[in-house]
């Protein structure tokens, strides 16, 4: 039942790493694992766009089903900065407008399905960067407290 619910995740190969069956598992890991999914949704706006933010502690894994969102950083320059402006050129490195004002670079943009945010909450890590939705993203979530 649980695999045919979740289906799209449990089966998915971008997600198969994560879900991965070895040698001593727990039958029972997929049905209890089901219950703690969540569903998510962000938005390319300025205050739904965070999925995490730099150094924020990390709650949540997302396992990203649908839409454009990219890994950002702080340069630390601001848009007024003549240096900022001077120095970036590429157009990829800017985000939104919002986003670029604040000195926030993007630093790899990615689409679609893909698991994020596992190191830093099973090892209690904080963000070292900001992961941004540029589109509406919708995943599923798995709590620190589920886990």
């Amino acid at each position: 039942m649980c695999k045919f619910l979740f289906q799209d995740i449990i089966t998915s190969p971008a997600f198969k790493s994560f879900f991965k069956m070895g040698k001593e598992f727990d039958q029972n890991f997929l049905f209890e694992i089901a219950f703690g999914f969540m569903p998510r949704q962000f938005k390319n706006t300025h205050e739904d766009r965070y999925m995490y933010e730099e150094e924020l502690d990390v709650t949540e894994i997302y396992f990203i089903l649908k839409g454009d969102w990219a890994i950002a950083f702080n340069s630390y320059y601001k848009m007024s900065d003549v240096q900022l402006t001077q120095s970036v050129t590429d157009e990829e490195l800017k985000g939104p407008e919002d986003m670029y004002q604040q000195g926030y670079l993007i630093a790899q943009r990615r689409s679609s399905f893909c698991y994020i945010g596992d190191y830093y909450v099973l090892s209690s890590k904080r963000s070292q960067f900001h992961y941004v939705a540029l589109s509406q993203v919708e995943a599923y979530a798995l709590t620190k407290q589920f886990l």
